[in-house]
């Protein structure tokens, strides 16, 4: 009798079992943290030669910057290797970084990104990352592609970079809460050190002695605490994208994330493996831990189906009671604070923010400002910076001026008091107390206290929409 051939299980059955429903819908309520590894970085179609991976592409522009010193070891295949028969190493691979990637200001990042870094980096990380779905993002990587991505993404102040190796490498104290309204600030940690002129004693991680010296601090007093206590806060998962470790370093980066034994499995994603790596995929298994083993299909595809899901469309909006005005840039701080209220039963609309809107788009904005108990402008770091320059924007030349429209009218019968209520929310770095917030002023509608989320509950905001309600 033949004996019975035995398969094992593939990547593919675990994939085949993944709930993209229950994955999107978290993504887009902020509950995962994005982990990006160096073989998830680059458009392998613009990168044949270190086929994607950002670390060999890295390791390549310093072997040939060593060639030109006549400093190199044609042996060497990474950086292992490299930096056991090359001296001063490190300086060399700063120096690489620092002539490669030098922007001296903001309008020659935005050039260079559009004629070189915008082909480089592969774009399914870019839709994904560009979903802003993700608040934290943890790059395993040494060199600042991924920082250059959320350069272009959230713009040059719109986020903070934190790195292992530096003093001020942890976030706040008690931070972590502050998510409820996506008011915490988009984050990326170097978690393996970051190539740069600026790390004074060179430290990052290059060989594998390197990384053991590494995880040997992600276990110490030296730790950033409250990074962690936000990743392992409750419901918050891990998808990790392109982090191709060994074994060993896998499994101690995967259980200093997750905190301890049990919360190993809670929701988590890791993506870029193959059969080769089956030890290691059958512990993630065993963990339930979901895998899928081509990063860059799996992120093309996550971004789509986020997309889709954010499609203002879709939404249960129903006009009678809050309006929310927002700019473009915004979408994606305000959707989190439609859902928050629609989940309190008010009534809410939020326009589609159309690039160009049709006169029927306006009637319908028109018909449903006037409408509306309260008209809430989302006042953020985009409107701060449009005020700034006086940009000429839809939601400030249409949505405030029908507002200061009904406003008037209403303040001019009757008992002079008027049906619909102002309420400004500030979101992210906008000042209630700048000169550009006079430019604000100047609509009378705006001329009242806004809430800020960095400082209150939601129960505030929602008592304080019931007795504007009232009134």
């Amino acid at each position: 009798m033949p004996e019975k051939k035995v398969t094992k299980p593939g990547i593919g059955s675990v994939e085949s079992q993944f709930n993209w429903d229950r994955f999107v819908k978290d993504c887009v309520n902020n509950k995962y943290v994005l982990v990006i590894g160096n073989e998830a970085v680059l458009n392998k179609d613009k990168n044949q030669e270190a086929n994607g991976d950002s670390s060999k592409l890295l390791f390549n522009l310093t072997t040939e910057e060593l060639k030109e010193k006549g400093l190199t070891d044609n042996t060497a295949t990474n950086f292992t290797q490299l930096s056991r028969n090359i001296n001063n190493l490190r300086s060399t691979i700063l120096e690489t970084v620092q002539s490669y990637f030098k922007f001296e200001d903001n309008k020659e990042f935005e050039d260079r990104f559009e004629r070189e870094f915008h082909e480089e980096l592969d774009p399914a990380l870019l839709d994904l990352l560009k979903t802003k779905c993700f608040r934290v993002v943890l790059t395993t990587t040494i060199d600042p592609y991924v920082e250059i991505a959320m350069r272009h993404i959230w713009g040059e102040n719109g986020f903070r970079i934190l790195n292992i190796y530096d003093i001020d490498k942890d976030m706040r104290p008690n931070e972590q809460g502050l998510d409820e309204f996506n008011e915490l600030k988009p984050t990326l940690y170097y978690v393996f050190g970051k190539a740069d002129i600026n790390n004074k004693d060179n430290q990052f991680v290059l060989s594998e002695n390197d990384a053991m010296s590494l995880i040997s601090k992600w276990f110490s007093v030296e730790r950033p605490k409250e990074l962690l206590k936000y990743i392992q806060g409750v419901g918050m998962k891990i998808v990790s994208v392109g982090c191709k470790f060994d074994d060993w370093l896998f499994r101690f980066f995967w259980f200093i994330l997750r905190g301890e034994i049990n919360n190993l499995s809670n929701g988590q994603v890791a993506v870029e493996f193959n059969e080769e790596d089956r030890k290691l995929i059958n512990y993630l298994q065993q963990e339930n831990i979901k895998l899928f083993p081509d990063a860059r299909s799996f992120m093309k595809e996550a971004a789509s189906k986020i997309e889709d899901a954010l499609k203002i469309g879709s939404l249960p909006r129903r006009s009678g009671g809050i309006f929310i005005s927002y700019a473009h840039e915004d979408k994606y701080l305000a959707l989190p604070l439609f859902h928050k209220l629609n989940e309190q039963g008010y009534k809410v609309w939020i326009d589609e923010q159309q690039l160009e809107p049709s006169a029927e788009y306006e009637t319908r904005i028109t018909n449903a400002i006037n409408s509306c108990k309260i008209f809430m402008p989302i006042l953020s770091t985009q409107v701060k910076n449009d005020l700034i320059e006086d940009k000429h924007r839809f939601y400030r030349d249409t949505e405030w001026l029908i507002a200061q429209s009904r406003y008037n009218d209403e303040k001019g019968i009757g008992d002079g008091v008027n049906k619909m209520k102002v309420l400004p929310v500030v979101i992210g770095e906008y000042q209630v107390r700048s000169a550009y917030h006079q430019k604000a002023e100047e609509f009378s509608i705006l001329n009242v206290t806004a809430f800020e989320m960095a400082k209150e509950s939601l129960g505030s905001l929602k008592q304080l929409i019931n007795n504007l309600m009232k009134n």
